[in-house]
């Protein structure tokens, strides 16, 4: 991902296909229905973990003769317009009101009772949606796993795409510095070449120690990723510093190459809309920096 991102060209998020995502330990009907179509390209999923600042409580079900009642608001779903289905968190409970844990669900868009409130783009040019569910029928075969595991596989799966991110992040880093270089090897119309500038070649190499940290900090954190202990905290740490670092180098190229990077449509512009999502996709990075201080402080982690 760190390559193809740094190709810089709309066409490489095609190449890798459909992924599993929450649905990659689905079996029985649970596969045949959402799993199996996904992979094939004949389904679309989305995944709905954000709630609205507004809701007056987290998306609930209650569950009785295996079924599902769900209530609740997400927002923030990325790609939920055009999906088939949404798998998202919710907090179930039975007929009396006793909490039976967290779950994933997987429910069908055309569902009775889910409600499409609101699309809306993000500035990097991802499209959203906002959903109300109200009193949707779900059979308990499309929980995923098994009751109480729903908080623990929705953080797993944001944690496999925080180091998705910190890729990304250094895959834009490279192509700005190589554009960069270019513009800085360029001829320039005070003569010589702004590369000739001791103040700029200072900021140039400043760009490419960050840009080499980055990257080694991106995989450290695959290697303990592949690795049999756990690296809640080494991807935590890859996508706040890898982002970060890819602001800077971003930030700093537009700089140096000057206003035509500002222009709607230079590439440089794009950039930096990009960049300045992936500090907040997947976990704002201060959110994360505390919960990094509270897994060590507090749990020891």
């Amino acid at each position: 991902r760190e390559y193809w991102a740094g190709v810089n060209s709309e066409l490489t998020r095609f190449i890798f296909g459909p992924g599993p995502g929450l649905l990659h330990e689905a079996t029985g009907e649970l596969a045949r229905q959402f799993l199996e179509p996904v992979m094939a390209g004949e389904k679309r999923g989305a995944f709905g973990f954000t709630e609205p600042d507004n809701a007056p409580r987290p998306t609930w079900a209650v569950l009785a003769n295996d079924e599902l009642t769900l209530n609740g608001q997400k927002s923030y779903v990325t790609g939920g317009d055009s999906a088939d289905f949404l798998s998202i968190l919710v907090n179930v409970e039975d007929p009396l009101g006793a909490k039976l844990g967290t779950a994933m669900v997987v429910v069908e868009r055309g569902a009775q009772g889910v409600m499409l409130q609101d699309t809306f783009t993000s500035m990097e040019g991802g499209g959203h949606a906002a959903f109300r569910f109200e009193g949707v029928k779900v059979p308990s075969w499309q929980i995923i796993g098994n009751l109480g595991e729903g908080m623990p596989r929705a953080l797993a799966n944001i944690g496999n795409v925080r180091l998705m991110v910190a890729a990304e992040a250094m895959g834009m880093s490279l192509w700005a510095l190589d554009y960069l270089n270019q513009h800085l090897l360029a001829p320039h119309r005070t003569g010589g070449s702004l590369g000739d500038k001791e103040g700029v070649r200072l900021r140039y190499a400043e760009l490419r120690i960050q840009a080499f940290a980055g990257r080694s900090v991106l995989y450290r954190a695959a290697r303990r990723a592949d690795g049999p202990g756990n690296s809640v905290n080494e991807v935590i740490a890859a996508k706040v510093f890898c982002t970060e670092v890819a602001s800077t180098i971003i930030d700093w190229a537009v700089q140096l190459v000057g206003g035509q990077a500002l222009v709607v449509g230079h590439p440089l512009e794009a950039l930096y809309r990009r960049v300045r999502s992936l500090r907040l996709v997947e976990g704002a990075n201060d959110l994360l920096r505390l919960n990094l201080a509270k897994g060590n402080l507090e749990l020891g982690k």
